[in-house]
């Protein structure tokens, strides 16, 4: 989580006596700024996710603005644990749909593609080139959108789950 006050403690101060709001920017080096949402919670933050990795992060006030010192780079703990994970072919994790009665999933990242399983039987199968996205919902490290086949797919698979 990046805070404003990470970047500039008087900018900080500043934001949080007269509530103002922050306008979060990732700055890729390549495809120049795009404006990302700060926690719903706690406006004067930023959650760093994995597409933020390489590039600055820009917070606008509206009397000024704040820049990171360095590029986002990602944790060195978790890289090493996937790259461990990418190593023995595979990784498995159980998630589930929201809901009243949620339906438990395995969801399985091979080395070319992403295959979402009910039980024995495979719900959801995607190459990672047939286009695969993984959103968190803002505010929780829990919940995320599934997205697969925006690439080779008139009609994407959108799966919420958690």
């Amino acid at each position: 989580t990046l805070r404003l006050a990470d970047l500039s403690e008087a900018s900080a101060a500043r934001a949080a006596a007269r509530k103002l709001r922050v306008t979060w920017w990732r700055l890729h080096p390549e495809a120049g700024a795009l404006r990302v949402e700060g926690s719903v919670d706690k406006p004067l933050e930023y959650r760093c996710s994995a597409e933020d990795a390489g590039c600055h992060i820009r917070a606008d006030l509206p009397d000024s603005s704040a820049l990171s010192t360095a590029p986002v780079a990602p944790f060195k703990p978790s890289l090493k644990m996937l790259e461990a994970k990418v190593k023995k072919g595979e990784h498995k994790c159980a998630v589930a749909e929201p809901g009243p009665n949620p339906r438990k999933l395995e969801l399985v990242l091979l080395e070319k593609h992403v295959r979402l399983k009910a039980g024995d039987k495979t719900a959801a199968k995607e190459e990672y080139k047939g286009g695969v996205e993984l959103a968190f919902t803002p505010g929780t490290d829990v919940d995320f959108t599934l997205v697969l086949g925006f690439r080779s797919r008139k009609k994407p698979l959108i799966l919420p789950l958690a």
